[in-house]
């Protein structure tokens, strides 16, 4: 089998007419570069490695998650496991697939970090509780700082609750809002209002995208 070229060798490349061109693993441990789309066997063969490699990604779960979540990773045969995270709720792997150039586990930690609220109440709780003993929701935003790609991701509120003040907390909407949006350019972090039947397959589209970065470029 054709391993998928990574990251740090040549990755693959799709063109604008949607052909492919990147790197194969030659015995001798070269990479060669090959235009895929004048051999449809080679291309067949590298497409085929890339789905396998999708079904060698389990989505990472560091904490109790809502039923509906993965009920939809389940209907989908999307893989999941629990594993701790130093950071984040849901992270991204790599099983261990020697063909497709991955002879151990690899882990996205430093790639990708997905950070979920169950409402916009429950981050503004965070924030009104944070403390000089207990400011773990600050050192959280911190940690990200060093990743690639974060995301916030509340479920079912919308920014119209920050605005209206629609939650619990004495928090003031403006310095809530304007804390979120200091963390955001801080972090490059993208904050996103999922409704919550939905949330599963926000996270695992954040999570193939993460991936096709690294292979298809």
């Amino acid at each position: 089998m054709l391993p998928i070229a990574r990251e740090y060798e040549q990755p693959s490349r799709l063109r604008t007419d949607g052909s492919l061109i990147g790197g194969i693993h030659l015995d001798s441990g070269d990479v060669q570069m090959v235009d895929f789309s004048t051999d449809p066997s080679i291309y067949n063969k590298n497409a085929m490695n890339f789905l396998e490699l999708l079904h060698s990604e389990p989505i990472l779960i560091d904490n109790k998650t809502n039923q509906t979540i993965l009920d939809w990773f389940d209907a989908n045969g999307v893989k999941w496991k629990n594993k701790s995270l130093k950071t984040g709720d849901y992270g991204l792997m790599i099983e261990a697939c020697p063909d497709l150039g991955f002879p151990s586990d690899t882990y996205f930690t430093d790639e990708l970090c997905i950070e979920r609220k169950n409402s916009v109440g429950e981050l503004a709780g965070n924030f009104a509780n944070a403390t000089k003993d207990d400011d773990r929701i600050f050192k959280e935003l911190n940690r990200m700082i060093n990743i690639e790609r974060n995301y916030l991701l509340i479920e079912d509120d919308s920014i119209e609750d920050i605005f209206d003040g629609n939650y619990k907390t004495k928090l003031n909407s403006e310095s809530f809002f304007r804390a979120l949006l200091t963390w955001q350019s801080r972090n490059n972090m993208h904050i996103y209002f999922v409704k919550r039947a939905y949330m599963g397959k926000m996270i695992y589209e954040l999570c193939k995208n993460c991936l096709d970065s690294k292979i298809l470029k």
